[in-house]
């Protein structure tokens, strides 16, 4: 089947308004919710946008994610000290665990920051004010 313009790119279909110059990217002003029917869920993802684009927000998630990497290398090193000293497996299996779960968060804090520059591009930051004091 084949599909014409700029929805040839997505698998199903919807109908998108615009110029043909402008990008297919839906914008995420249209996909949030308005602010007497917003829940919880909205408003702590909003406040999470303003606290990054704000007040150093991105240098703190800098700083987080460094500091997880640090732990996350002394709990690998714990690790590694743990089996050769031949220390009771329940140390082990707790020290991975909370490296594994470092080592993820380390990774999804540096992956946000990769992509915001990106990201804050398609955020309609009056909505998200409005939104917010709403």
């Amino acid at each position: 089947m084949e599909v014409a313009g700029a929805n040839r790119r997505w698998r199903l279909q919807f109908r998108y308004r615009g110029s043909r110059h402008e990008s297919a990217v839906a914008q995420l002003s249209t996909l949030a919710v308005t602010a007497p029917f917003m829940n919880t869920e909205i408003k702590q993802l909003l406040t999470r946008w303003q606290s990054l684009e704000k007040n150093g927000g991105l240098q703190r998630a800098g700083a987080t994610a460094r500091l997880l990497w640090i732990v996350g290398l002394v709990l690998c090193i714990f690790v590694v000290f743990a089996v050769v000293y031949r220390l009771h497996p329940a140390f082990v299996a707790v020290a991975a665990a909370v490296m594994g779960w470092v080592i993820a968060e380390t990774n999804a804090i540096r992956t946000r920051l990769a992509q915001w520059p990106i990201f804050r591009t398609y955020i309609d930051w009056k909505r998200v004010e409005e939104d917010l004091r709403g």
